[in-house]
């Protein structure tokens, strides 16, 4: 909450008289994040320690961002025990991933909870996509505590067209199925999955003060167009990106008293287009 509050409103002062009570409050917070509506959800454990150590990683690095050293070694120690604690108890001793659902592993690579090792992280991407991609036939077995980060997990992991297939399936479990049949869908996977279409898809991504985006589509192979507008505080920011053959065509526009960094490129206030070669 307080860092969308800096990224997206700028309230950095406001933040930062928040950040002591909200640090605090995580010492106490316990159990408060099930992985409920899971065809295969996680053990309870292993949720409650991974969002445990992820939301001391966060506030760490937002004390970090707004000058609060003292709270952000005090964070990034307790994140350090229990990512210790979470190695222990959920790997094996030559650091293999003992869960085998989806939410355990996604939450795992989340929040920065596997071996330092790169192969050893490889493998628990590769369990993940084995199981959505071959065992579930491109469906996500995740509830409440994994959809929300399942879609950006897999762009990290360089599995974008993974990602692609699995949001646009339709037969259920799936993102579409409760908007075909117009039935209630859990407003926190839609929400995640809706960050994911801006910050991914059209690659708008606000930085910490709210006064400089990127912009930063990843095109994939499964959509010939996409646009989006962000409404920021300073006004519209817009990203709108086509194929023509085998290239691409960016449209972006900048609000007054902001700027955008595109293609390492800073861009100041105005409408903008670019021609990407494949990649």
């Amino acid at each position: 909450m307080l860092d969308q509050l800096c990224r997206k409103y700028g309230e950095t002062e406001a933040a930062r008289q928040y950040l002591p009570a909200a640090a605090a409050h995580l010492d106490s917070a316990r159990g408060e994040i099930a992985d409920r509506f899971a065809e295969d959800p996680a053990p309870e454990k292993l949720v409650d320690l991974a969002f445990s150590a992820g939301m001391d990683r966060l506030c760490g690095k937002l004390a970090l961002d707004l000058g609060e050293e003292r709270i952000a070694r005090e964070r990034n120690a307790r994140y350090a025990g229990k990512k210790a604690a979470f190695l222990k108890e959920f790997y094996t001793g030559d650091g293999r991933f003992r869960e085998p659902s989806q939410t355990a592993a996604v939450l795992a690579l989340r929040f920065g909870l596997t071996p330092e090792n790169w192969d050893l992280w490889a493998l628990v991407v590769e369990s993940l996509l084995k199981d959505i991609e071959k065992k579930r036939a491109m469906h996500f077995s995740t509830g409440l505590a994994g959809t929300a980060y399942l879609l950006p997990v897999l762009t990290e992991a360089e599995a974008l067209d993974t990602a692609w297939q699995l949001f646009l399936q339709s037969s259920r479990p799936s993102w579409l199925y409760p908007v075909i049949r117009q039935t209630d869908v859990p407003f926190a996977t839609w929400s995640a999955a809706g960050q994911w279409l801006f910050g991914t898809v059209c690659g708008i991504r606000p930085d910490f003060g709210a006064r400089r985006f990127e912009i930063a589509p990843r095109f994939g192979r499964f959509l010939q167009y996409a646009r989006a507008r962000y409404d920021s505080v300073f006004g519209p920011v817009t990203s709108e990106w086509r194929r023509e053959g085998e290239d691409f065509v960016l449209d972006f526009s900048v609000p007054g008293g902001t700027e955008a960094l595109v293609r390492g490129k800073i861009y100041g206030p105005g409408r903008y287009t670019l021609k990407i070669n494949h990649y």
